[in-house]
């Protein structure tokens, strides 16, 4: 059991009617929300970047500048976000901002023994 601060919301309540948002700024965007499950079992907001987009000549940093606004309404503490392996510029954009690599999804297929 967590200890919460008394008269603030749980983050249960604050994210019962989460919507995914969606964010386009500089030519780059993204598709967040905040993940209940997760702020519940951590006991502050936490996000996932559900999808981003970042085209050659996009400015990333005016897309990143309102993620972290739409982050500081919500009080997001920790966000996450997964990847395809291919999406290197986005990738490179997440760790640029202080995202780390932390998993793989490996999928070995055999496709024949003959």
């Amino acid at each position: 059991m967590t200890r919460r601060d008394a008269g603030r919301p749980s983050p249960t309540d604050a994210t019962k009617a989460a919507e995914t948002s969606r964010l386009s700024e500089g030519g780059a965007s993204l598709h967040c929300r905040v993940v209940p499950w997760d702020s519940d079992t951590f006991g502050f907001a936490v996000a996932e970047i559900q999808d981003i987009d970042i085209v050659a000549d996009a400015d990333a940093g005016r897309l990143f500048a309102a993620f972290d606004m739409w982050c500081a309404e919500r009080e997001v503490r920790l966000v996450s976000c997964r990847l395809d392996h291919v999406r290197l510029r986005e990738a490179m954009a997440l760790e640029a901002r202080g995202f780390r690599f932390v998993e793989m999804v490996y999928s070995p297929q055999l496709h024949s023994l003959a």
